[in-house]
């Protein structure tokens, strides 16, 4: 019985993604600024894994020091995307 409830652990995420882009001096000497970044900022936009798509192993055991290994109570993680600026006078 408890081998029915062992699945395969290989599980492949993307937690973050970010990308930056850097103005040229060109157009931020005319806006009195240096070192203009913006960029873009992703978190937990892919999660893969061959046992259940909806399974986090980060987040998916039930208490802590107790019961490690076992899967439950898991919700699938939070996407959060983002924008930033950044810049020096």
């Amino acid at each position: 019985f408890p081998e029915s409830l062992i699945r395969d652990a290989t599980n492949f995420k993307v937690k973050e993604l970010t990308i930056d882009y850097t103005l040229p001096a060109s157009i931020t000497s005319k806006l009195k600024v240096e070192n203009v970044v913006v960029g873009f900022v992703a978190r937990n936009i892919f999660q893969w894994n061959a046992a259940d798509k909806y399974v986090d192993p980060e987040s998916a055991f039930e208490g802590i020091g107790v019961n490690q290994g076992i899967v439950g109570k898991a919700l699938p993680s939070i996407a959060s995307y983002g924008f930033k600026v950044s810049f020096d006078f």
